[in-house]
């Protein structure tokens, strides 16, 4: 679960950048923040 707090990326929540998924490895927990990073947002596929 995201939470807009540290140890989240604190820039996804509303400042301008998007969550990004730093591994796509099935075996890296959705649930932990040290697997997503805050990036430049994208136009998606």
């Amino acid at each position: 679960m995201y939470w807009k707090y540290s140890p989240w990326p604190v820039q996804a929540d509303g400042l301008g950048k998007s969550l990004e998924r730093v591994s796509s490895d099935s075996a890296a927990s959705g649930n932990d923040p040290a697997n997503w990073r805050d990036a430049a947002p994208s136009p998606g596929n």
